[in-house]
């Protein structure tokens, strides 16, 4: 709430929260990498575990550095 406190309009409250809170960062992306080396099936069944290495990939994506498809196989 401190961050908008100061926007005087909607735009300019979530123009100043994209800028907080969307900017990729290196440590965030090494984060999700070591994330997606450390996962293992483990107790998930199949589609879960398909499921979370789908979000990682897109979280990646996101944050500008998308995994390569051959990463994956």
């Amino acid at each position: 709430m401190t961050f908008i406190a100061q926007a005087q309009t909607s735009k300019e409250a979530w123009t100043i929260l994209a800028n907080t809170y969307a900017k990729p960062s290196r440590g965030r992306i090494k984060q999700v990498k070591s994330q997606f080396k450390q996962l293992t099936k483990g107790s998930m069944g199949v589609s879960e575990f398909l499921q979370t290495i789908k979000a990682l990939a897109d979280k990646l994506a996101i944050l500008g550095a998308p995994v390569d498809i051959e990463d994956l196989s």
